[in-house]
Order: structure tokens, then sequence, then C-alpha cells
């Protein structure tokens, strides 16, 4: 008895993590063609200003961090890093 328990509780999490996955894929696919816009749009933004900021003081300069709210221009006119 013990053993049909444990095969059915194993197959129920199967199940569900089968559901899962198609509830997943079936809610991503629906607008599989649109531009990635919306909420990632600040995030590709942050993403590439940090990187844009790694190209040009050095990752050991930044100590590994994301610099996202440094503006250029400063930099350039007083020839130092500004946070």
């Amino acid at each position: 008895m013990a053993k049909i328990g444990e095969s059915m509780l194993k197959f129920q999490g199967i199940l569900l993590c089968v559901f899962v996955v198609s509830l997943y894929i079936l809610l991503a696919w629906q607008h599989i063609h649109d531009p990635f816009i919306r909420v990632s749009e600040d995030t590709n933004g942050s993403n590439g200003l940090a990187a844009y900021n790694w190209f040009r003081l050095g990752v050991g300069a930044l100590k590994g961090g994301l610099v996202v709210n440094w503006l250029p221009e400063t930099e350039l006119l007083q020839k130092q890093v500004v946070y």
C-alpha cells in the first residue's frame, strides 16, 4: 500500500510540473513576436549604460558594480570618474 501511495505522489508531482511548464509556454507563446518594450525597456537601458561604463572605465575601476547613474559629460570635463 505504501508503494502505491509513493508512486501516486510521484506521478502527481510530475503531472504538476508538466502542467506548470505547459502553462508557462502557452502564456509566453502568445506574444512571442512582439518587440521587447514595455516593462523591460528601462532595464535594457540600464544594462546598456552599465555595459558602456564597464567598457569605458573598466570593470576593476568600477569594482564590478553596475554604475548607471553617471553622466559621461561630467567625466570628460573634469577628467575623473564621477559616481
